[in-house]
């Protein structure tokens, strides 16, 4: 087989289409402001099936809840009775990708209420945060009727209440008994609170319930006084006591009972800790980046047991609640790295308030403005996006009608969130929503045209308005010519720029550039 020779223009002209196929394979690039979420979910619809059913039986409750950009994270209804003395909390909804619908069976215990209960309000909260309460009559109406032949309307009795010993030491423990009653549901639960002498030291102490001892008959629970508790008379200032049917009933203490026992304590600690500083790091973030809370605090006696900061966005209607802070050894602080949310609103963030306790159970409560101020700032993040503009090589000459740009976002935002009307080309071309003269509709969808499995928008911008622009305006007839495009996604602006190659047959290869 013989191989030519390849000639010298030959080779040129190889060599520059294998440059321009290489530069039309690489990816653009364009920049997308992240986006703020700064609006609750809305609760569109709520149901319950079936409106009638007999006590013991199962309703299924349907929420129909959507959210323009974070997506929504919890829905929390209750549901009530006619006289409203039996609530029902069961934890949120569930999503069921199938109905795109947010679901959850509840079963009305037996010897419920008679009548027509209500959905009395529902909690609805976004990722970013975002919280409403939609209440029943003003913004729904959702009800069922319940049937029951023997209602139980009355909590629980606490017939009597004591503690074993009366006398002990800091870090021992204490008993408490409990005899409580019920006419028909049964017993569900029994909290009491233990409350030190002074009512700024430990002010209550909180275990949990009571737990009921088959073999006696009561309500029982060992407790630990911790180690240097507040010396003197420590008393149960009150009991809440619950059926199985949700009636409650609060005892106090010198009204309905009297039970107190005595701790002594060789070293008492009745001071919260101390909160010297606090601050976050790095002071300006971008939206989706983290912050890292350092504290400094200090305990006199028993030792700090927790710290507990808060976050306020700058409207307030973004809270973020995070767990407690960590000691770090190291560097003595109590320290914490928090991801703020994506579509987290802009603008200064405070430290709203801390929250501190030691092991003694003193607690405080610190506030932004009064005991310290710490902010930081979420600025609106640059996101690239993928774009492609076609032709990739333009003739100045051509009689087309279009020049067709496709724009790809990174996850976490959505191409249907652009404002198409906005977007526009060098500031001095709109995208073509009309052909003119002839008025009809110039496509624009979004589909997947590279089959990559991220959606993308095709828009289209007039070729002549854009031929014209790069020969008179730009003055280029010939190479590479840089493109901006401009818009808005959700609000929010969005820039970017382009390069195409432009060719113009009837001038050579001559170039003319400002």
């Amino acid at each position: 087989m013989k191989i030519k020779a390849v000639s010298g223009i030959m080779l040129t002209l190889l060599l520059t289409s294998m440059l321009t196929l290489a530069f039309n394979v690489v990816p653009r690039v364009t920049k997308v402001f992240a986006v703020e979420d700064t609006n609750p979910p809305v609760l569109l619809d709520i149901w319950v099936t079936p409106t009638l059913i007999n006590d013991g039986e199962s309703i299924t409750i349907y929420a129909d809840v959507t959210d323009d950009l974070s997506g929504v994270e919890t829905v929390f209804p209750t549901v009530q009775s006619p006289t409203g003395k039996q609530s029902i909390q069961f934890g949120g909804l569930e999503y069921n990708s199938s109905s795109g619908l947010w679901e959850k069976e509840v079963t009305i215990p037996q010897y419920s209420e008679n009548g027509t209960w209500i959905v009395p309000y529902v909690d609805c909260r976004d990722f970013a945060q975002n919280y409403k309460r939609y209440e029943h009559d003003v913004d729904f109406i959702a009800n069922f009727t319940v049937i029951s032949l023997t209602p139980d309307m009355s909590p629980p009795t606490l017939n009597v209440i004591w503690i074993v010993p009366n006398v002990v030491m800091d870090n021992e423990s204490i008993k408490i008994y409990a005899e409580v009653t019920d006419d028909l549901s049964g017993v569900k639960f029994v909290f009491p609170t233990l409350k030190s002498p002074s009512e700024t030291s430990g002010s209550t102490l909180q275990f949990g319930g009571l737990e009921y001892n088959s073999s006696s008959g009561l309500w029982e629970k060992e407790v630990l006084i911790p180690a240097y508790s507040e010396s003197g008379v420590w008393i149960i200032p009150f009991v809440e006591v619950g059926d199985n049917v949700e009636n409650r009933d609060w005892l106090w203490y010198n009204i309905d009972f009297i039970a107190n026992f005595t701790v002594i304590s060789s070293f008492p600690d009745t001071t919260p800790p101390a909160l010297h500083d606090i601050w976050v790091s790095p002071g300006v973030i971008n939206v989706g980046e983290s912050v890292t809370v350092h504290a400094n605090v200090t305990d006199d006696l028993s030792g700090v047991d927790f710290v507990f900061p808060t976050f306020l966005s700058p409207s307030g209607n973004q809270r973020i609640q995070f767990g407690g802070l960590v000691y770090n050894s190291s560097s003595e602080l109590w320290e914490r790295e928090v991801t703020l949310p994506i579509y987290s609103e802009t603008g200064k963030w405070i430290v709203d308030y801390v929250e501190v306790g030691d092991n003694a159970n003193n607690r405080a409560f610190y506030r932004y403005n009064i005991d310290y101020i710490v902010v930081f700032v979420i600025n609106p993040t640059e996101i690239t996006a993928t774009v492609d503009i076609d032709p990739d090589t333009l003739n100045l000459k051509s009689k087309g009608e279009w020049i067709t740009c496709y724009i790809e976002l990174p996850e976490g935002y959505n191409v249907s969130d652009i404002d198409v009307s906005t977007i526009m080309l060098n500031d001095t071309i709109p995208v073509s929503l009309l052909d003119v003269p002839a008025p009809k509709p110039v496509p624009t969808e979004i589909g997947d045209y590279d089959n990559d499995g991220v959606p993308d928008l095709m828009v289209k911008f007039n070729r002549t308005e854009l031929t014209s622009h790069i020969h008179n305006v730009l003055g280029i007839e010939y190479g590479n010519v840089t493109l901006t495009i401009t818009g808005e996604v959700a609000g929010t602006p969005f820039e970017g720029s382009d390069s195409i190659r432009v060719i113009c047959p009837s001038t050579g290869h001559s170039t003319r550039k400002r």
